[in-house]
Parts: C-alpha cells; structure tokens; sequence
C-alpha cells in the first residue's frame, strides 16, 4: 500500500503499535494505537495480538483479552482498498530505498474476519483444528486464514479459507 497499515514495534521506545491512515476533510491523518504493556520479551516469547474495527472504532486485544482502543475520524485512505497486504513488512516497493520500511516477525498464524467484531469468532478460529475449520459460524466471513505451521515442501503457505489467497514474498530486488 501507499502509507503504512499494521502492527509496529519500535525498538527505541520500545513499543507495540496499530498504526493506520484515515482521511478526513482535512486531508490524511496518520493513526497509531499502542498496546498497553507489550515488551519485548512477550513478542520474543510469543504473544497473540488481535486488532478489531468496529465502525470507527479500532480495539486492540493482547492474547484475547481488550488492552486499548481508538476512535477515529473519518474512513480508512482508499490505498488499502485494493493492493496486496504485506505481512511483516509494509512499504518495501517504496521508489526511495530510504524510505522503504521493513520488520521480520515470527508468526503462527494470520485471519482477517469481516463483518465481525467479537473477539469470540477470532478466539475460535485461532484455536480450531483446521479439518473442522468448515463448520464454524464465522467461516462465511473469513477472508483468509493462514496456519503458518502448515507449509509444504515448496515452502507454501495455504490458505485455509475458501478464498484461496496465497502469500508471495518479497521480491528480492525490495530486500536489503
């Protein structure tokens, strides 16, 4: 996308963050949300962080439990309508390599429900078995599911939803 969407962590604050971009009448206006006492040991260790928006509403929870919340003026920019969602970086076919953004995470797994704000549907989904996936009542809204412990030889990533989105990476001419 052209402007940033998705959790950050900012080593030199040492901070856990939703960042977004919403436009309003005046003009684009760069979001953050940041989670209440996330360090550095809970994402070396793990840690499960799930972000809800609901209307303007953008609700954060750590391991399943609320940890903060923003509300926010206007909608979310059009850039996010129809380009691809860099997971684990954002930013990286930026034309000016300084301004090219990159993290690495570690991940287990990636849903995006929609038209769902209950932290149960997500809960559910994060611990169902995927051979059961099919019948849970949130799998008519889930726009991807990636069990990340599921990869095949080739090193691909499935998606367990009816979708069929798949996962590319990076091109190598955007890596350092």
């Amino acid at each position: 996308p052209g402007k940033n969407i998705g959790l950050s962590y900012n080593s030199e604050t040492k901070t856990t963050a939703f960042e977004f971009w919403t436009t309003t009448d005046d003009g684009d206006k760069f979001n953050m949300v940041v989670f209440d006492e996330v360090t550095e040991q809970d994402i070396e260790e793990g840690i499960i962080l799930s972000v809800v928006r609901k209307n303007n509403q953008i609700i954060l929870y750590r391991n399943f439990i609320e940890n903060t919340k923003i509300i926010f003026d206007g909608e979310l920019i059009e850039d996010y309508k129809d380009p691809g969602l860099f997971i684990g970086c954002s930013m990286p076919q930026n034309d000016s390599e300084a301004h090219r953004y990159y993290c690495q995470v570690d991940m287990k797994h990636f849903s995006i429900i929609k038209d769902s704000h209950n932290i149960k549907d997500i809960r559910e989904l994060y611990n169902v078995e995927m051979n059961k996936i099919l019948n849970k009542n949130c799998y008519e809204n889930l726009l991807c599911l990636y069990d990340f412990n599921t990869v095949n030889n080739l090193g691909i990533v499935y998606d367990e939803s009816k979708n069929t989105n798949f996962l590319e990476k990076v091109p190598k001419e955007f890596v350092k």
